[in-house]
């Protein structure tokens, strides 16, 4: 096998409609594709690793001082959004004053977003007590809702040797996403939920938008 140079393609290539009709256009065809991919992949990294390098050089740059102490921005910009969220939450009726759940400043807006309900096990709860309710009401000649399920699943014959549980695996979950929807629709209540050591939540997450400033981006 003949060496690839690295910076320029093989002598023999197919023509500019490849057509690949025997073992020596086959390792001709291979051997441009060997070349370009290899090409291809080392252009990327250069590129990669010259963005990397831009990117480091421009953050070091961005350095502030604050009380005679140098930082960087992303530090300072961290420390803002802690000393920010920390009093927000511990002052939520004085930050938004009767406003709703946002309010608009100067330089900001401070708002409580609604997060995605969520089903969650209570602190009495959890999966395996959940299948131990459940295996209570399977059929006695059953140990547990798995088994049931297995049982059931022999019966079903697919074709002459094959049943069922021959091709399914049978996995109990629970099923958060058919909960959520009857809580939406209020067909479970939260002590439906309760006793079987369920709890439906929905949190707020404290937002923070700064309002930015019209700036020109730098250029070197």
């Amino acid at each position: 096998m003949s060496a690839i140079a690295a910076e320029r393609p093989p002598a023999k290539r197919l023509g500019d409609d490849p057509l690949v009709d025997s073992l020596e256009s086959l390792g001709v065809a291979l051997q441009e594709l060997s070349y370009l991919t290899t090409r291809q992949k080392a252009v990327k990294a250069s590129c990669d690793a010259a963005i990397r390098k831009e990117k480091t050089a421009a953050e070091k740059s961005l350095r502030t001082t604050v009380a005679g102490v140098s930082v960087s921005y992303a530090d300072r910009i961290k420390a803002l959004n802690e000393a920010i969220s920390e009093f927000c939450e511990a002052n939520r009726e004085l930050v938004l004053a009767d406003s709703g759940k946002t309010r608009t400043l100067t330089h900001g807006t401070i708002g409580w977003k609604k997060q995605p309900l969520k089903i969650e096990f209570t602190d009495d709860g959890d999966q395996v007590a959940l299948m131990e309710l459940v295996d209570e009401q399977v059929p006695t000649d059953d140990a547990t809702l798995v088994e049931f399920l297995i049982r059931q699943l022999k019966r079903i014959k697919v074709t002459e040797k094959l049943t069922a549980h021959d091709l399914l695996d049978v996995k109990v979950t629970l099923s958060k996403a058919a909960l959520i929807e009857r809580f939406k629709t209020k067909s479970l209540s939260d002590e439906d939920l309760e006793e079987v050591g369920l709890a439906a939540v929905q949190s707020e997450k404290l937002n923070v938008r700064v309002h930015e400033y019209s700036v020109e981006s730098e250029t070197a």
